[in-house]
This record gives structure tokens, C-alpha cells and sequence, in this order.
């Protein structure tokens, strides 16, 4: 998977956008074929969303990424969700790895510390 740009609007219709999410706590994906590392939730967890419907988290793991400078980036702790409409990643979660998000007119980029 390439992530060119992160989609700073939802009006795309673009399966492969990732979205930043300020609202959220963790990242999630509705495509399971990208998961490179993949645990099962035997939990039953939900998340829930801002009009109040609850979705099932069926697991976890990691997806990897390619930058648009050629370089190769892991997401973490990302949830399995198969009923979510967008891939959200979350900036909470992101600071949380010592990464930076800067945001611009134009575009979020998010860089080392």
C-alpha cells in the first residue's frame, strides 16, 4: 500500500485514503487484506461513534505503508473494523509513537521527532 497523501476531506470515495482523525483514540481500517500482522479480537470490543452506534472490533495488528519518500512505515495497534466506511488514523495515537503532525492548508504531514 502507498500512502500519497492523507485525505483531509471525507467526500473522496477513495478506498486506499487514510483519514487523520482528532477524535478518535486509535486507528482503524475496514481492509483486512493490509494487515501484515493480524491477532483476533476474542474480546468482543466495540468502538463507538460520535451518533452513538457501536461498531465490532473483530481485531488487530499492524499494516505497513510506504511513504511517499520511498521509505517504509509501520501502523501500530491498528483495529480491524469491517463495518467502518473510512481508514482513520488517529493523532493521538501518532504522538504517542514520538511522531509530529503538522498541519497545513493543504495537507497533514507527519514526521519523526
Amino acid at each position: 500500500m502507498l500512502v500519497s497523501d492523507v485525505a483531509l476531506s471525507i467526500e473522496t470515495d477513495d478506498v486506499n485514503a487514510w483519514f487523520i482523525d482528532s477524535s478518535e483514540s486509535l486507528h482503524m481500517s475496514f481492509n483486512k487484506f493490509w494487515f501484515d500482522e493480524y491477532h483476533e479480537n476474542i474480546y468482543g470490543t466495540c468502538v463507538y461513534l460520535g451518533d452513538n452506534r457501536s461498531l465490532q472490533v473483530q481485531g488487530y495488528g499492524i499494516i505497513g505503508v510506504m511513504l511517499p519518500n520511498g521509505k517504509e512505515r509501520q501502523i501500530h495497534d491498528v483495529m480491524y473494523v469491517p463495518s467502518i466506511k473510512k481508514n482513520l488514523i488517529s493523532i493521538f495515537s501518532i504522538v504517542y509513537q514520538d511522531l509530529k503532525v503538522e498541519f497545513f492548508k493543504s495537507q497533514c504531514v507527519v514526521k519523526d521527532i
